[in-house]
């Protein structure tokens, strides 16, 4: 079942910021400024959940100095 639901954690956020941005052609200003920001924050989100899948693609443990 988990692996059923992992892909959620990169395409839920993903749905919900862009359907944030949507939504922000429809609502007052001061929503659309609010709608964009939790937009923003679910965009971070789902890029730092994608990096985080990439797992061993180099840092400091592969790559001392």
């Amino acid at each position: 079942m988990r692996e059923k639901l992992r892909p959620l954690r990169y395409w839920g956020p993903f749905v919900i910021a862009c359907a944030c941005l949507v939504a922000g052609y429809s609502v007052p200003p001061w929503a659309t400024y609010v709608l964009v920001i939790v937009a923003m924050v679910l965009f971070f989100e789902v890029g730092t959940a994608l990096f985080e899948r990439a797992g061993g693609t180099g840092g400091l443990k592969d790559f001392k100095q």
